[in-house]
């Protein structure tokens, strides 16, 4: 009985036993990171002053990697896209799969 009550007392991340306290922390830290990234990035997109880059969708889709996504009327939007994301985004690679439409 006394076993159970200390358990009880450790929260989740410390209950786990798959990874050590410190690559916890760090998996962490890169997710919260890269939401921050994601964020950043919709925020530069949707401030543009060019209509097509407000339409750019951005998504997550590993530890670190953005994706881009979307119709733009020109290689130029397309590329500026990019390019904007890139600001915001040290470090982390960005797929581009927005499409250009006439």
């Amino acid at each position: 009985m006394h076993g159970r009550a200390d358990v009880e007392h450790l929260s989740p991340l410390q209950m786990s036993p798959q990874l050590p306290r410190k690559e916890q922390r760090n998996e962490a830290m890169m997710e919260t990171t890269l939401n921050d990234v994601e964020q950043a990035a919709i925020e530069m997109l949707a401030g543009s002053s060019i209509r097509d880059l407000r339409q750019v969708h951005v998504q997550s889709c590993s530890d670190k990697a953005i994706e881009l996504s979307g119709s733009v009327r020109s290689y130029y939007h397309k590329q500026l896209a990019q390019e904007t994301v890139r600001t915001v985004a040290p470090g982390t690679q960005v797929i581009n799969r927005i499409e250009v439409s006439a």
